[in-house]
Parts: C-alpha cells; structure tokens; sequence
C-alpha cells in the first residue's frame, strides 16, 4: 500500500503536525511506501493578505502553536505579505522530480524557513540553502524550477488532490489497487497514528486473508 500524505508547505497545520508524520514514517517505511503530494492552500495568489485575513491566519498560528509547541515567528505575517503557496510547493515537486526522496525533508525544511525564519516563499534563492545535502544539484533545480513543465506537474499534484476529494491537510491516505483508505485528517498526535497505522495492518491483514479464501 502506498501512504499518501497530502500537505502544502504553508499549512501551518502541516507544519505542526510534520515531527508526527516524520515518526510514523520511520516505524513503519518497512511497511508502507510513502509518498508526498502537494495540496495546494492558496496557489496563484497574487493580491496581499490585507488585515482581516491576516489575523485569521495568525490565530491559526497561534493555535498551532499552542497545541504543538512549534516555535512560530509571529511578526513575519504582514498584511502586504502576497501567501502564494504555489512556489514553495513547485519547490518541493522540483526536488521530488531531481532526487526523489528529499521531498519530506526539503518540506521540514521549507516549513521552518517560512514560520521561524520568515523566508519569502516567492523567491526560488529562499530554496536554495535548503537543498544542502539532499543530493540535489542547486543549478539544475533553478532550471527545472522555472520551467513550464514543473509548473505543470505541481498543477498536477493540485489536481490529484481535488480528484481523491481531499478536504483539507495535513491529510493521510491509504491506497492500495485503486482503492482509498482514509487514515487521518488534520493535526494528530503519534499515539494517535501510531494506534491507527496498527489497526490499519490488521485489516489489510484480514482482507489478504480473505481473499486467499
């Protein structure tokens, strides 16, 4: 079965919830084949957030926050600041494309250049720092970058999303034969996906069983 995690790097549940899904993904990637797709929060914005969204956004923050103890910079949200989420999540399809595998990483690392450090998700140089020991060449990833053809791919994974009817992220799904397995929605805690990826082998367990009936 692949595990689908469905997350966007300005998702600041998704941040609060990336230690958790780094775990599960230690324990059980003998298991399960883990892959990452981009969900798209806001792609393509092009106006500033303005004052009422920003606070809204900024309670989000807060919450998350409070809940996690993620630590959060909370003066990097600005009213003018224009939330594409777009380019950062170009950034990690870009990745994935060159050295598959750093996608999970490249998002921590995205993650917390956005929320501590108040990086601009705009620029492609934010990313570069970034891909530090990932094996991704920084040359080759501005060229694949700018290009039309990883613009559509990120669009694809956007696309992906709406067609699996994702909700909202951090999202978790199973997939196995074209069939879907809704595992987890929004922020939980690893007891939590521990217990579920638990009950999740058990049934994959039964229905081999079954089927070998």
């Amino acid at each position: 079965m692949d595990i689908m995690y469905i997350s966007d790097p300005m998702c600041s549940w998704c941040y609060g919830f990336s230690p958790v899904i780094t775990q599960i993904r230690e324990k059980y990637s003998d298991q399960f084949n883990f892959k990452l797709l981009m969900g798209g929060l806001r792609p393509g914005t092009t106006e500033p957030l303005g004052e009422a969204l920003q606070k809204e956004i900024l309670h989000h923050w807060e919450a998350v926050n409070e809940r996690t103890g993620r630590p959060f910079t909370f003066e990097g949200l600005t009213a003018d600041m224009v939330y594409d989420t777009e380019p950062p999540s170009r950034a990690i399809v870009t990745a994935r494309e060159l050295t598959p595998g750093s996608e999970f990483e490249l998002l921590q690392r995205i993650h917390h250049a956005f929320y501590v450090d108040n990086k601009d998700m705009n620029d492609v140089n934010t990313f570069l720092p970034l891909l530090e020991g990932l094996g991704v060449d920084e040359t080759q990833f501005v060229q694949y970058f700018e290009h039309d053809a990883m613009k559509e791919k990120t669009n694809n994974d956007f696309v992906m999303k709406n067609i699996m009817q994702v909700p909202g992220f951090p999202y978790v799904m199973g997939v196995k034969e074209a069939k879907l397995y809704d595992i987890a929605y929004g922020y939980q805690s690893f007891e939590f996906m521990d217990e579920t990826f638990q009950k999740l082998i058990e049934m994959l367990k039964e229905e081999e069983q079954a089927s070998d009936a």
